[in-house]
This record gives C-alpha cells, sequence and structure tokens, in this order.
C-alpha cells in the first residue's frame, strides 16, 4: 500500500468550494422510481441548485 500519490490530482479546499454541499450527510428522497419512465431524465430544483 505503497503507490505514489498523484499531487496533480489531489483536490484542494479551494476547488471543492464550487460545491455547497462536499460530503452528503444522508440521502434525501426526492421522487419514487415508480413516478418515472424508463430511460426518463428529470430536472428539479432543490436547495437552489437544478439536479438531474
Amino acid at each position: 500500500m505503497n503507490a505514489p500519490v498523484d499531487l496533480e490530482r489531489i483536490q484542494t479546499g479551494d476547488e471543492l468550494e464550487r460545491c455547497p454541499f462536499p460530503i452528503p450527510y444522508g440521502w434525501f428522497g426526492v421522487q419514487f422510481s415508480h413516478e418515472l419512465e424508463v430511460g426518463q431524465v428529470k430536472m428539479e430544483t432543490f436547495f437552489g441548485k437544478e439536479w438531474v
């Protein structure tokens, strides 16, 4: 377990600030599976952001 670390791929705190929720603290149900057709993509707005 001594693999080399690629320092160019490490995320900094500055990069994580672009997302208001860098670490999810739980799952939030927003729709039931029976409400979508197979292959359907739906956009919704939650927490002031658009989610697909």
